[in-house]
Formats: structure tokens, sequence, C-alpha cells
């Protein structure tokens, strides 16, 4: 968000509902790991080149893909550079390439290092 007391907000809630969660908690966004939790346990940096992100957001909802290539290229700019929060690689993050990957393999890989950090982790999803 970018009106601070809106954001401000938004970073109490998901706080507080990970402290309440017994099991743990997946939280994604783009800047959860150096903001929101930076003290998680497991960060991951996802990324993709802005072609294949183009590509991915074309077969979810279709358009032109040079607009579809801009807007991301556009929204890239606005989050690295804006004043609240810029996008930014969390300290402690294990950067992912996911460029070409399947969302079966980005999955796997991600189950991986969850698994190699936290061994006892039971995955399920909701």
């Amino acid at each position: 968000a970018q009106i601070p007391q809106v954001r401000a907000a938004v970073v109490d809630s998901l706080r507080n509902r990970a402290q309440n969660s017994k099991e743990g908690i997946v939280i994604e966004g783009r800047d959860t790991g150096s903001v929101v939790f930076p003290d998680a346990e497991v960060k991951v940096y996802l990324d993709a080149s802005a072609e294949e992100r183009a590509h991915r957001r074309q077969r979810q909802i279709g358009g032109d893909f040079a607009r579809t290539l801009a807007d991301i290229k556009a929204r890239d700019q606005a989050d690295f550079s804006r004043k609240l929060d810029p996008l930014r690689v969390a300290d402690g993050a294990v950067v992912m390439d996911s460029t070409g990957w399947s969302v079966e393999k980005t999955v796997h890989e991600i189950t991986k290092l969850v698994y190699k950090r936290r061994p006892r982790t039971k995955i399920r999803a909701e």
C-alpha cells in the first residue's frame, strides 16, 4: 500500500496472524522478508525475467504481450524506486530465478529449501 497508515495496518495484521499460528505460516509479498518478517527462518526472493512474467500473465488473463511486458517493466521500475519500502532482496533471502520453471518445479525448489532449513517441517496446502 502506498498510504503509510494502510501499510502499517496490513503489516500489523500479518504479524499478528503469524504470531498466533502454532504451525508456522507462509506469507508472500514483495517486501515480506525485508520489512514484514525480517527475522523469518526461510526467505525466498523469487524472480523471473520480465519476458517470462509477461508470458505467464498473458496465459492467465490474455491481452497484448507487448503491453503486458511494458506494464511489468513499469511496475518493476516503480517498485525498485519507490520511497516507502522499495523492492530489494531481503537479508538472508535465497534468490531463485524461476525463468523457464513450471509451477511444480518452483514449488519443489522452495519446498526443498524449507526442508533443508527446517527439517521437521510438515507442509500442507490450504
